[in-house]
């Protein structure tokens, strides 16, 4: 259990900064680990966690490599509500929750997009499983979704191609962007993605150790990179409903808040 244990401490640091974004900060500036949430099983250990959010609810819900692949946990109580999953995945990578509280995950795996609602019933999938491709149809090791509030959403498409396509509400291809390459609106390992209020799309290049921002329409406006932001890593842009960005570094071992006032417009 050892192994567990040790994944549960960071998913509680992910949790607390997850809920911090959608609007219940800590203003006092401290946090401290609840020991014992959340509440497991008798015998389960969770396996690496690559995904944690938070829904309107106040239900945690992670996506993690072992069974039971989907938990959703009482944030209060950390008490298990809900899991789902085994057997569908073949290596779980990102997690997201849109406002009407229903889960989009990513399988780099089998090369998949899944929406869930917030009972655990599949709603959409995109992508060929195991077909690894580069069309509307396919994608090659997809790493994150952003939902807009239209419905909307964006895919970073992300270790085996080098792009970012959107899609309709009804999973409909609408477009993509980019290429391998370091240029303005080329890619090394698009890794996360995000929306602010305004429709802009935050791109995490991992490889190129920036962060992109484009308009709706994949238009290229401006990038952060410096030896200051380090290497953009994980699931490291999150957008606060203030309009402030925070975005991880690897390499520093930090997150780096930038606040709205010093964003380009």
């Amino acid at each position: 259990m050892r192994y567990g244990r040790v994944i549960i401490l960071c998913f509680l640091v992910a949790a607390g900064f997850g809920a911090s974004l959608l609007g219940a900060a800590d203003t006092s500036g401290s946090y401290r680990v609840v020991h014992g949430w959340p509440e497991l099983p008798d015998g389960f250990a969770l396996g690496e966690v690559s995904g944690v959010a938070v829904d309107s609810h106040n239900r945690v819900c992670i996506f993690h490599r072992g069974d039971r692949p989907i938990l959703c946990f009482d944030g209060a109580t950390g008490k298990i509500l809900a899991s789902w999953g085994d057997g569908m995945f073949s290596k779980p990578h990102g997690l997201r929750i849109d406002d009407k509280d229903n889960l989009w995950v990513t399988d780099v795996g089998h090369h998949q997009v899944y929406k869930f609602s917030r009972n655990g019933d599949l709603l959409m999938s995109l992508g060929a499983k195991d077909v690894p491709g580069l069309d509307r149809n396919h994608f090659n090791r997809p790493t994150d979704v952003a939902v807009a509030p239209t419905g909307e959403f964006y895919v970073s498409d992300g270790y085996g191609n080098s792009r970012v396509a959107k899609f309709s509400a009804q999973g409909e291809f609408m477009l993509d962007w980019g290429t391998k390459g370091d240029q303005p609106g080329e890619f090394d390992t698009p890794h996360n993605i995000a929306l602010d209020a305004q429709g802009r799309v935050y791109v995490a290049d991992r490889g190129n150790s920036r962060v992109q921002v484009f308009d709706g329409s994949g238009k290229f406006l401006y990038q952060w990179k410096s030896p200051e932001l380090g290497r953009p890593w994980g699931h490291t842009v999150a957008v606060a409903k203030t309009g402030d960005v925070y975005v991880t570094d690897i390499l520093g071992s930090r997150v780096q808040k930038f606040v709205k006032a010093t964003l380009k417009p």
